[in-house]
């Protein structure tokens, strides 16, 4: 297995310039509105990550067999396109953990608006059969709290149905931000919608998106930057073009690294992070409600036990359908570190500082990007971090590791 060393600067400072890439949420939304619209759009800026790539190589190919990958935005948006090709019968299968990862709530929701999918394996899990056709519209009754990429999904489609469609969504809805992100991009496209918290109604239209879309930097990757800096001595690192006037739900790094002695200075062009090594100090127990943000437990969480402090993580129900399930993976990385992790009912995890952490750990990142990036920020409190199958991050931020060795950072295969 590929593994990376990671070591700190000598000096334990972090200073330069970072290009982060495009967001993965708002192309991969942006792609499948143009799509749907007659690909009249260049879309530039485009996350380079493999869940964007994948997507936009399947949107123009015609097979009737179709390879999503790992990428649950990928294959669940997808299979809401198809939904509405007329006239296509396509085969979408999944890879690795995706096929044990639930599409049953979109794919019901789908069919309620006329679609024809039916399951070729398991009920409930990729593959499907998806028959194409003018999808009649009407109402559809979904969950909201298993994942917002599903009612994203149906939503992102629902202008192309005959009729308006009613979406009803139960229980209590998670990443509801992820999905209020979407209706927007919607209405900035022309879309006619009206929601509030339990009922959306989406207008038939066609979006109109501009000759050329710019997508901005992704707010998730900042997050990274946001966990190295908090455990570094006095460093500024500069973002062109990360701007605070976004729908982007990960923007709450900004305010919750804050407290962690980060300050963010917005720029026309530049942003800075800037941090102050004397405001390293402890605030006691913390507590975080990650519901609109699961993206960064895992950043917050290792911040948490690299500082020697403690803190209860709550909303992170659907970080156990993630690539892994994040909060086994997080709990069993985090002990090695000598933390004390308990879990409450599947949702929450409290987190305690027991031990000094040891001069090395190697972190195995069970295929799931975030878990590479989050734990990187070790390498700054301990000699040394070594990271398993550090290509995971391909699947959203490709440059990390060039991005750490341009700033200071060792990183070496071993």
């Amino acid at each position: 297995m590929k593994r990376y060393r990671i070591t700190a600067p000598d000096s334990r400072e972090i200073h330069g310039e970072i290009n982060l890439p495009s967001s993965k949420s708002a192309t991969n939304r942006t792609l499948i509105m143009n799509a749907l619209s007659g690909f009249k759009s260049t879309i530039h800026s485009n996350s380079e990550g493999s869940d964007a790539r994948i997507l936009r190589a399947l949107l123009s190919d015609n097979s009737t067999v179709l390879q999503a990958g790992i990428g649950g935005t990928t294959y669940r948006f997808m299979l809401a396109w198809l939904a509405t090709q007329e006239g296509r019968s396509v085969r979408l299968e999944a890879e690795g953990k995706m096929n044990e990862r639930p599409i049953g709530e979109l794919v019901d929701g789908l069919n309620q608006l006329g679609a024809d999918i039916r399951y070729t394996g398991k009920i409930g899990f990729p593959p499907v059969q998806v028959n194409g056709k003018k999808l009649v519209g009407g109402r559809a009754k979904m969950r909201g709290d298993i994942s917002s990429q599903f009612l994203s999904a149906l939503a992102l489609v629902a202008p192309y149905c005959e009729n308006e469609v009613e979406l009803l969504i139960s229980e209590n809805q998670v990443s509801k931000r992820y999905f209020e992100w979407t209706l927007s991009m919607m209405k900035q496209a022309g879309i006619s919608i009206e929601h509030d918290t339990s009922r959306v109604v989406i207008q038939p239209g066609a979006y109109s998106l501009p000759e050329h879309v710019y997508v901005e930097p992704d707010w998730s990757a900042a997050s990274y930057w946001y966990g190295l800096l908090t455990l570094a001595k006095e460093s500024v690192v500069k973002i062109p073009n990360l701007k605070n006037v976004t729908l982007q739900p990960d923007t709450s790094v900004c305010r919750i690294y804050n407290g962690f002695g980060v300050s963010t200075i917005y720029g026309d062009e530049v942003s800075q992070l800037v941090v102050d090594g004397s405001q390293r100090t402890s605030f006691g127990h913390r507590r975080f409600d990650l519901i609109e943000n699961p993206d960064l437990a895992q950043t917050i969480a290792v911040t948490t036990i690299a500082r020697g402090e403690s803190a209860t993580l709550d909303g992170l129900q659907t970080l156990k359908l993630k690539e892994t399930d994040r909060i086994e993976a997080l709990a069993t990385e985090l002990k090695k570190l000598g933390a004390d992790v308990e879990e409450i009912n599947g949702h929450k995890l409290i987190l305690s500082a027991e031990k000094p952490l040891p001069r090395s750990a190697q972190i195995a990142t069970y295929g799931d990007h975030r878990m590479a990036m989050a734990f990187a920020p070790l390498a700054l409190v301990m000699d040394e971090v070594i990271i398993q199958d550090p290509d995971v991050v391909n699947k959203s931020y490709p440059t990390f590791w060039e991005d750490l060795r341009s700033v200071g950072f060792g990183v070496d295969e071993v």
